[in-house]
């Protein structure tokens, strides 16, 4: 059965009564982004782009930033992306702890270009 998916990962997905369903990935880092469309996916739905701050001891700069959401929109240019920002909650701190306290109504430290 997983063969036979795997056969069919770039056919159109739809239900049985033929309504189409786009298929996106969950990426936890954009160097996922080529692997999740190997494997099907038609798109990003969903970028932690959290996990882009935890990485460096400060923010990364707007430069850093655009280059790796680049990778991900580069590997999928069928589907658009939902980056999602990191959101604070009241245990949690910003990962580089220099966020400023209230970028968004979410708190988010990602910057969108």
């Amino acid at each position: 059965r997983e063969a036979d998916a795997w056969e069919l990962r770039f056919e159109q997905a739809q239900t049985r009564d033929g309504h189409r369903v786009e298929v996106a990935a969950n990426l936890g880092n954009t160097a996922h982004a080529a692997d999740a469309v190997e494997r099907g996916a038609e798109g990003v739905g969903l970028l932690r782009t959290e996990f882009l701050f935890m990485a460096y001891s400060s923010a990364p700069d707007l430069a850093t930033q655009i280059a790796e959401y680049r990778e991900a929109t580069d590997a999928s240019t069928a589907a658009p992306s939902s980056p999602a920002p990191w959101t604070s909650a009241a245990t949690s701190r910003c990962p580089t702890g220099q966020c400023p306290r209230k970028t968004t109504p979410s708190s988010a430290c990602a910057v969108f270009a």
